[in-house]
């Protein structure tokens, strides 16, 4: 049993990082792969469970990746838009439940791209309310320079802001309350 465990775990570990690169999808016109584990006990084999899936479109972005527990019931489901250099991002999560039951949404998180850097997240809960808004900031050079997040009403519930190092590497992270107090700081150092 450990064993069968082991190799659960192994495998839902691997599950995670996709197979093909970008070039590859782009290159070979892939557009979708169907994951499938199957365990084996005493070497014989036992059972055989759908694991991921996930697609592509013509230019290698990922569009759907859901994954499935082992008795069938989904983990997750992420679904994302692509228009031009704009992405969209639908996330929905989804509680552990028993093999043939109806899992009720668990929640909802809903992301806005632009150039590759995520610009807005909405998180809602299972009936649709939405629970908390960020909005991400950039400087000239891409670099995340603040986050602000709100709650479902649209108040402020606290924020981030983010300093860099000539070389451009992520200095100072400064984590503040809703009433602008300082929370938290963190500090990166890099050794060369």
């Amino acid at each position: 049993m450990k064993t069968n465990s082991l190799i659960l775990l192994l495998l839902s570990v691997a599950s995670c990082v996709s197979a093909q690169s970008k070039k590859q999808i782009r290159e070979y016109g892939i557009s979708s792969v169907t994951e499938t584990i199957t365990l084996f006990e005493n070497g014989i084999e036992k059972e055989t469970f759908k694991s991921q899936f996930m697609s592509w479109d013509k230019k290698g972005n990922v569009t759907e990746d859901a994954a499935w527990n082992r008795e069938g019931s989904i983990r997750y489901r992420e679904a994302r838009v692509f228009d031009g250099d704009e992405e969209m991002e639908e996330i929905l999560e989804y509680p552990a439940g028993k093999k043939g039951s109806d899992k009720p949404l668990f929640r909802k998180t809903v992301s806005k791209y632009s150039g590759g850097n995520k610009t807005e997240e909405k998180v809602f809960d299972k009936d649709g309310k939405l629970e908390e808004t960020t909005i991400f900031t950039y400087n000239g050079m891409g670099d995340k320079t603040a986050e602000t997040a709100t709650d479902g009403a649209g108040q402020k519930t606290g924020y981030n802001t983010y300093e860099y190092d000539k070389k451009g590497l992520r200095a100072l992270k400064t984590e503040f309350k809703a009433d602008g107090t300082v929370k938290r700081k963190t500090a990166y150092v890099y050794t060369f």
